[in-house]
C-alpha cells in the first residue's frame, strides 16, 4: 500500500491478545469519518483462521471504542467478497450488524465458477474463432504504456480514467511479478487488446480490461478472454472475476459490460459497503 501513502491519512489499527496479533483493519481517516481503506478496492477486518468468532466480536468492540474516542462520528466498511476469501469468514457482518450498521451501497460484479459447468453464448463463440482467424495471438507481456494508452482512450468514452497510473501499474508488476500480470492480444507485434490480471488466492481477478477500436473489430479482447479462462482452469483457480459493472455508486448497470461478461458463463456477486454510525 506504501506506493500511493502519500494520498491517505493513514489510520489503520491492529489488535492483540496479549502479545499475539489476532486481527488487523486497514484504514484511513477522512474529516470525522473511518474508511476501511480507501486505496483499497475492498479489506475489512483481516484475520486468520484460528481467530474465533467471539474474538471478532472482541475486535469490533475495541475498534468502535478506539475510533469514537479519538473523535471519529461514522465508519464506512467495505467488506472483502467471499469468492476472495482463504476459508469462509464473514463473523465481522454478523457484529456490524449487532452494532446497528446499514448497507449503503451494492455493486455488482461478475463471476465464473470453474468448479461448475459453464456455457459461452453462440455469438461469443463465433466472434472467439473470427480472432483466431484473423490471426489474434494472445501471451503474457510488458507492454505497459501500449496497453495503458488503449485503457485511457477507452475510459475516456465513459467519462473516466484509470484508477492506477502506468507507472503505478509497473511497479506493482515489479513488485508482484507472479501475482500481477499483463496478458496482450496481438496482431503481428501489434497489442490490440488487453487484460491486467492479480491473483487473490483461488481467484484470478480481471483488474483493467481494455480493447483498442481495431480488437474491437477483430474480436481480441473476445479471444483474450477464453485464454483467460484457459488459464485459470490450467492454473487450478476456483474463480476468474470479472469485476463490477455498475457505476454511480452501484445505482446504475452498464448492460453492455455486463452483458459481455455474462457471454461468457459470468454470473452476479455483490461487493457491499457498510455504514456504522458512532
Amino acid at each position: 500500500m506504501d506506493y500511493h501513502s502519500d494520498r491517505f491519512q493513514d489510520h489503520s489499527l491492529f489488535f492483540f491478545d496479549n502479545s499475539k496479533l489476532v486481527g488487523l483493519l486497514p484504514a484511513n481517516s477522512k474529516g470525522n469519518i473511518i474508511y476501511s481503506h480507501q486505496g483499497l478496492t475492498f479489506g475489512g477486518l483481516i484475520y486468520g483462521i484460528e481467530t474465533k468468532a467471539t474474538t471478532v466480536g472482541e475486535i469490533i468492540n475495541e475498534l468502535v471504542s478506539y475510533y469514537k474516542a479519538n473523535g471519529f462520528e461514522e465508519i464506512i466498511y467495505k467488506p472483502t467478497p467471499y469468492f476472495l476469501h482463504s476459508y469462509p469468514s464473514q463473523e465481522d457482518l454478523y457484529f456490524w450488524h449487532l452494532k446497528g450498521a446499514k448497507l449503503i451501497r451494492r455493486d455488482l460484479s461478475s463471476l465464473i465458477d470453474l468448479t461448475h459447468d459453464y456455457k459461452y453464448s453462440k455469438g461469443r463463440k463465433w466472434i472467439i474463432n473470427k480472432a483466431k482467424k484473423e490471426g489474434i495471438t494472445v501471451r503474457l507481456c510488458n507492454e505497459w504504456q501500449s496497453f495503458y494508452q488503449i485503457l485511457s482512450a477507452a475510459l475516456v468514452a465513459h467519462g473516466t480514467k484509470p484508477v492506477h497510473s502506468v507507472e503505478e501499474l509497473q511497479l506493482l508488476s515489479s513488485r508482484f511479478p507472479e501475482d500481477f500480470r499483463l496478458f496482450g492480444a496481438f496482431l503481428n507485434d501489434s497489442l490490440m487488446a488487453g487484460a491486467v490480471t492479480f491473483k487473490y488466492g483461488k481467484t484470478l481477478h480481471t483488474q483493467y480490461l481494455a480493447n483498442s477500436d481495431k480488437g474491437r473489430e477483430l474480436g481480441a479482447l473476445d479471444l483474450l478472454l477464453d485464454e483467460l479462462v484457459t488459464i485459470s482452469r490450467l492454473e487450478n483457480y476456483d474463480y476468474l472475476s470479472f469485476g463490477i459493472s455498475t457505476v454511480d455508486e452501484g445505482r446504475t448497470i452498464n448492460n453492455g459490460l455486463l452483458q459481455q461478461k455474462e457471454s461468457y458463463g459470468g454470473r452476479g456477486v455483490l461487493h457491499d459497503w457498510y455504514s456504522c454510525k458512532l
